[in-house]
């Protein structure tokens, strides 16, 4: 897994993080996983959680999950753990958890925000389509030297993501991955250094094959 310490969710659009929040959300699903990750993932696919009051003088979690507003898919979660998550969260500063005009509401801080990017970072996994399109995801950068610890950090994710590495700043894949590798631009800042090109042939590609079995 890359550790990553910058704070750059400004520059991830709200499309994108949406995007990352989806996808992230139908993996920890399929995977089964019942944590922490997946109730922030869950806030954040929602955008903002709003639930009526049931009762007085109960406490936030216990009154929202006991609204059907919420959907199935906070029913996988033991209310004990979710009551503790939630105050642990709030307590965290990862989601505010309010009253606002007979209601509650839950969102997600920046600090939870920043969480679900670098989750999805460190968790992604480019699936390989049932036909590849016989193009090549080609990213090339030139980060200067004194921004070296942010070509590692960029270098490290595109490694974990399964890429080919073409040269030391030329990195290859075979499967759809740009908009993820944008949103990656984006969040370890390298905006100005980095690209990444579709390329419909390259020569002696059977190396290329190979690694991804096509």
């Amino acid at each position: 897994m890359v550790v990553v310490r910058f704070s750059h969710t400004k520059a991830v659009t709200e499309s994108q993080f949406k995007h990352l929040a989806d996808a992230l959300h139908k993996q920890y699903r399929k995977e089964k996983l019942d944590s922490a990750k997946s109730i922030i993932t869950l806030i954040a696919k929602a955008g903002v959680i709003s639930a009526s009051f049931v009762a007085p003088g109960m406490s936030y979690a216990l009154r929202l999950f006991k609204d059907e507003e919420w959907g199935d898919d906070w029913k996988v979660f033991n209310k004990p753990f979710l009551n503790r998550t939630l105050k642990r969260l709030s307590d965290q500063k990862i989601i505010d958890i309010v009253e606002e005009n007979g209601k509650i509401i839950i969102k997600l801080t920046d600090k939870g925000r920043n969480k679900v990017i670098r989750y999805s970072l460190d968790d992604l996994k480019i699936s390989a389509p049932s036909h590849w399109d016989k193009r090549w995801r080609l990213v090339v950068f030139d980060i200067p030297k004194s921004e070296r610890h942010l070509a590692s950090v960029f270098r490290s994710y595109l490694k974990s993501w399964g890429f080919y590495k073409y040269q030391n700043s030329v990195y290859l894949h075979a499967y759809p991955c740009e908009r993820e590798v944008e949103i990656l631009v984006n969040f370890v800042g390298v905006q100005s250094y980095a690209k990444v090109m579709l390329v419909e042939k390259i020569d002696e590609d059977k190396p290329f094959r190979d690694y991804f079995g096509i």
